[in-house]
């Protein structure tokens, strides 16, 4: 099933790799499907379901930077400053972390 994901990503078939990853999400719990669901809804200007990705992936994975910037933008552009906030601070930290633990 990731397989035809990503082939239907290459091939530039949104509708057939939501498909395919929303299936994903109903068959294990992975922060990457999750998080390419909200893409692909992203994608199909399908908003509110993105949200709804992009957070179930963080529930997963807190540490995943990504989804935290694609929220922070989203929210952003929704005019939902006090959460666009929250994420932007969240990705920063994660990447300071991140930077202070390499040697």
């Amino acid at each position: 099933m990731e397989v035809l994901a990503r082939v239907a990503l290459k091939r530039q078939d949104n509708e057939a790799a939501r498909a395919s990853y929303q299936e994903l999400t109903e068959m294990r719990r992975v922060s990457g499907d999750h998080f390419m669901l909200g893409v692909c809804e992203l994608n199909a200007n399908r908003i509110e379901p993105a949200i709804l990705a992009f957070e179930q992936a963080l529930q997963i994975d807190s540490t995943l930077i990504v989804a935290h910037e694609y929220l922070a933008q989203i929210f952003q552009a929704e005019n939902r400053m006090d959460r666009s906030r929250l994420h932007q601070q969240a990705a920063r930290r994660l990447r300071a972390d991140s930077l202070d633990q390499q040697p």
